[in-house]
């Protein structure tokens, strides 16, 4: 992580360095001598001519809630902020060697930040929440403000639940024009002193960085989620691919067995049953849909015309002599029984009989083997898809 400013480090040192000889009456003094002629209202600028640079960094805490259909991330952080202010600079020498005072933040200017794509409300960050803020004798101020932020994020939920997010939190100081103050990043990296991870997204990336956009200086956080998928492959795409292997099995049991119609309808049930089900797990968007929805549907796709095959086959296995296996089971049997080197001698009686059986036989080999390559060609495509 590189740190573009010192600001931030001389700011550690000097707060935190020992201090000696102060007491209560040099720190009331101070405050009394410091604030007699301040004004809060006035940005704290000595040279109108020059901008006022506001050193910022985000402090990452949590991750609280993503939510696909509303387009929205909800996190818990903070942001570290400090500038220096003419009107709060003292001799420390003068009173007891103070460095360092912490004060109300009510009592010292402060910019206000907000968060430009917030979706609950539009006030300034940490407006529920008070900070104190932290003076140093060199009239450096720091100040931290923050709470719970929920901000639009679009989504790609194509690949879930493989899926990864981008989510960009955008700061603005409204109503301070890029040539009076300006936001310097602290750190190209948002902070995670105090981060605890989320179980069910993993942090991957947290950049941050400043901009000036449309007269404004902007400062932007962009988190980067992967989710975790293993749930969501155990209870969904490890059912789907049972029941897509299972549907052709039908064909292996014996039409006489009279099972095979009866089979293939509760899997396809069964599978409806589970897609209703496993449908309020899917985040539920058209632009992008969810490629694995689009598998399950077709597995339905799938067994439907298994239901429809079983019962073309068992039509014509019990075909009686006297009905017509029709043009396109002919020319299929005619087709395939010239690839045979040798054909039996068949019995005149019994020839429709037998033709029936064997166009059966043809039915259940094109469904079994069509629908097991089917199968393979949209697992293999939708696996290449969430990969690459």
């Amino acid at each position: 992580m590189k740190f573009r400013n010192n600001g931030l480090l001389l700011q550690l040192l000097t707060f935190t360095n020992i201090v000696h000889a102060q007491t209560s009456a040099d720190l009331k003094a101070l405050h009394t001598d410091l604030f007699n002629n301040y004004k809060k209202e006035v940005i704290p600028i000595e040279n109108t001519s020059k901008q006022l640079e506001i050193g910022i960094v985000f402090y990452l805490t949590s991750l609280n809630s993503f939510n696909e259909v509303e387009e929205s991330i909800s996190v818990t952080g903070a942001l570290y902020t400090n500038w220096t202010d003419p009107d709060l600079k003292w001799n420390s020498t003068m009173y007891g060697n103070v460095a360092f005072t912490v004060i109300d933040s009510d009592s010292v200017w402060l910019p206000s930040m907000f968060l430009v794509n917030r979706v609950d409300s539009m006030n300034p960050v940490g407006d529920d929440v008070k900070f104190p803020a932290m003076i140093s004798y060199t009239g450096q101020v720091a100040y931290n403000t923050g709470g719970i932020l929920n901000a639009k994020c679009l989504t790609d939920i194509s690949k879930f639940p493989f899926d990864r997010q981008t989510c960009t939190l955008v700061f603005i100081p409204w109503g301070f024009h890029a040539k009076l103050l300006t936001l310097n990043s602290l750190s190209d990296k948002a902070l995670l002193s105090f981060f605890t991870p989320h179980s069910d997204w993993k942090l991957e990336d947290y950049s941050s960085r400043t901009a000036i956009y449309n007269n404004h200086s902007l400062f932007y956080v962009e988190l980067t989620i992967k989710r975790e998928p293993l749930y969501f492959t155990i209870m969904i795409i490890v059912p789907t691919l049972l029941f897509s292997l299972l549907n052709p099995l039908v064909f292996v049991l014996p039409v006489e067995s009279g099972e095979r119609v009866s089979l293939s309808m509760t899997l396809l049930l069964s599978y409806t049953i589970f897609l209703t089900l496993a449908s309020a797990s899917i985040p539920t968007s058209s632009k992008p849909m969810s490629v694995l929805l689009i598998v399950m549907i077709d597995m339905i796709g799938i067994s439907g015309t298994i239901v429809i095959g079983t019962i073309v086959s068992a039509k014509y296995f019990y075909l009686e002599n006297d009905k017509n296996l029709g043009y396109v089971m002919n020319y299929f049997i005619e087709r395939l029984n010239k690839r045979k080197k040798s054909v039996e001698q068949i019995d005149e009686n019994n020839e429709l009989l037998k033709k029936a059986k064997y166009g059966s036989a043809v039915v259940d080999s094109l469904i079994f083997y069509g629908t097991y390559i089917a199968i393979i060609l949209i697992f293999f495509s939708y696996f290449s898809f969430v990969v690459f």
